[in-house]
């Protein structure tokens, strides 16, 4: 039996449809199930977010946007801000970014952070920092989390999911590299069923980020309709 209650658990999920089948088809049951469930947050196709931040204005579930496309994340600091700003014009709550992993994995650290400061400096709403950790060697994802943490950002996540799966011992990793900061961790990617849910919420993750449907799945395993 779990610990906690589906709104509970529903209040730690992050839904999306951002994969490269999504369409607009996918809008409208995405909102509809945020409605139902309350899911912390939702992520749609970034030319449907005027649509997704109207539909679900008055309602629980927050509207997430992202920097430029997902990847690696060496678009330059300057298109990262622009589309950051463009961001929380249009109404976004969180944004998502990546991490220049270029400059990680050639251990120029001093420009990571140093991107980082200077778009938390900007950008006002909660920001959670993409490191695609399935692709990092272990010393990388330690400097990955610590990077983050040192620029105050809001969250480290996982990756996309694009990249590979989350794995419960990298998280459990990434969970020790940021402890004693105010950064806190979110995992996506391969999250499958509501006993990894409910695995994951007991380890300390504090958002776990999933596709719609798999989401609406783990509400159907905790008993609602």
């Amino acid at each position: 039996m779990s610990k906690r209650t589906p709104k509970e658990i529903a209040d730690h999920l992050e839904v999306v449809a951002i994969n490269h089948q999504a369409s607009f088809a996918d809008m409208p049951k995405m909102v509809d199930a945020c409605k139902k469930y309350d899911f912390k947050i939702c992520y749609g196709l970034k030319c449907f977010y005027p649509y997704l931040i109207e539909q679900l204005k008055g309602y629980k579930t927050m509207v997430g946007g992202s920097m430029v496309l997902f990847g690696t994340g060496v678009d330059p600091t300057e298109v990262k801000i622009f589309s950051g700003k463009y961001n929380m014009n249009l109404g976004v709550d969180e944004i998502d970014m990546n991490m220049n992993l270029g400059w990680l994995r050639s251990g120029m650290d001093d420009l990571v952070l140093k991107e980082l400061e200077e778009i938390r400096k900007v950008i006002t709403v909660p920001l959670k920092v993409i490191i695609e950790s399935p692709t990092l060697t272990e010393d990388e994802l330690k400097r990955a989390c610590q990077l983050v943490a040192a620029a105050k950002m809001d969250y480290v996540k996982t990756g996309t999911g694009f990249f590979g799966p989350a794995t419960i011992p990298m998280v459990e990793n990434m969970l020790k590299y940021v402890e004693g900061t105010n950064c806190k961790v979110k995992c996506s990617g391969g999250v499958k069923g509501a006993a990894m849910v409910e695995e994951l919420l007991d380890m300390g993750v504090e958002r776990i980020g999933m596709g719609y449907q798999k989401a609406i799945d783990v509400m159907h395993e905790l008993g609602c309709d």
